[in-house]
């Protein structure tokens, strides 16, 4: 074998598979439950409009076929705030409840939902330029912080400038211990698929709504969590969308 053998991601993957005797070789680990829903009850918030959703008429399957990563942003395009209602609704929108857990329009392992979503606005009417943490419960947004200049949000994704010229990028992150309090070792497996499962979400959303979008994985992580006001350990960003 070539150092494939070597990389830790795919040691990571063989040590947590499924066999009729357990997970892989690894020993049990006891992890504390964590709160389920994260909020900021001392922040400026921001009521979302109803995302109207009864109101949007696309073909599902148009919407797939449309759907590409477009890099190219104007750096002036604005966004509405019932646009950025609907992005997020698509994202993790409550659908319904079940006993004490409010399911969404994504799928996640045991219901147990790590994802957190935070989005970066620039040019959204209606919201002043700040980075906003979503609340899933209240469908509000909850201010996190001051909007980077549109040079530290490039460099921070690693000199993708189309970052800082959408009118609004978002950033799903994860509060790990959510779902490996459950899953242990093999959870962060489970975090991930959340996490493709929410984007595809949003990104078909943008589509479906005329808007161009681009997911990326490339950014450094220090600085994007400081950002964020998030410590990288308990929670730490996995995902960023450009959208506009």
């Amino acid at each position: 074998m070539d150092d494939l053998g070597k990389s830790f991601g795919w040691q990571y993957w063989q040590k947590t598979a499924y066999s009729s005797t357990g997970l892989g070789s690894l020993p049990e680990i006891s992890i504390a439950r964590g709160e389920r829903f994260k909020t900021y009850p001392e922040a400026e918030r921001i009521n979302l409009p109803d995302p109207a959703i009864a109101d949007v008429r696309h073909d599902l399957w148009q919407t797939i076929k449309a759907r590409r990563s477009h890099r190219r942003f104007s750096g002036e395009e604005t966004l509405e705030l019932s646009v950025l209602s609907k992005l997020l609704w698509a994202a993790q929108g409550v659908t319904r409840s079940r006993i004490d857990i409010p399911l969404r329009t994504a799928p996640s392992a045991g219901a147990l939902y790590p994802i957190e979503t935070y989005a970066l606005s620039s040019r959204v009417n209606g919201l002043l330029p700040a980075i906003y943490h979503f609340n899933v419960q209240d469908f509000c947004l909850e201010k996190a912080g001051d909007f980077p200049s549109n040079s530290d949000l490039s460099a921070i994704a690693m000199g993708q400038r189309f970052c800082s010229r959408a009118p609004v990028s978002i950033v799903f992150t994860a509060i790990f211990r959510r779902n490996m309090q459950k899953y242990g070792h093999r959870g962060l497996r489970y975090i991930l698929l959340d996490a493709g499962h929410i984007c595809q979400n949003l990104l078909l959303a943008a589509t479906g709504l005329g808007l161009k979008s681009c997911p990326v994985a490339a950014f450094f992580d220090d600085p994007l969590n400081e950002l964020l006001g998030i410590d990288g350990q308990e929670e730490s960003s996995l995902y960023l969308t450009a959208i506009g």
